[in-house]
């Protein structure tokens, strides 16, 4: 897990678009998994977000690294 990650979690949740927990279940799948796969793509499959929020989430923290 590295700070993109964790950043594009924290911007989620901070607006709203994610709970906490829906955060700390996908962070726990990608540990789970023996190919951890990108954050967005595992919230994107658990139906947490469309792909359109991704984009828009992933926009946003590109600005911010």
């Amino acid at each position: 897990m590295d700070i993109k990650q964790l950043v594009l979690g924290e911007i989620a949740v901070r607006e709203g678009v994610l709970t906490a927990d829906q955060l700390d279940e996908c962070m726990q799948t990608q540990i789970d998994e023996r190919y951890a796969r990108p954050l967005g793509e595992i919230l994107v499959a658990k139906g947490f977000i469309q792909e359109e929020e991704l984009d828009q989430l992933l926009t946003r923290q590109k600005d911010l690294i």
